[in-house]
């Protein structure tokens, strides 16, 4: 059995980090950075955690509707 290096293993993880790739992590956090909803609700939460209600009120044109959209995403 081969043991690889923590430089080895470390150049490997790394290999799989390529946001080209579709399988890339970084490629879901893009997509969600992306929504225009996200750009709304991660300054609304910079204060602390809030209810559903809470940012219903807080965001404008947010529904029931988006908030489970954004629950399932999340």
């Amino acid at each position: 059995m081969v043991t690889a290096t923590a430089a080895q293993r470390r150049e490997q993880v790394k290999r799989g980090y390529d946001a080209f790739l579709d399988r890339c992590p970084a490629r879901e956090l893009l997509s969600r950075l992306t929504d225009k909803w996200v750009a709304l609700v991660i300054p609304a939460l910079a204060g602390g955690s809030q209810r559903h209600s809470e940012l219903a009120h807080r965001i404008a044109g947010v529904g029931q509707q988006m908030r489970r959209r954004f629950d399932e995403r999340s």
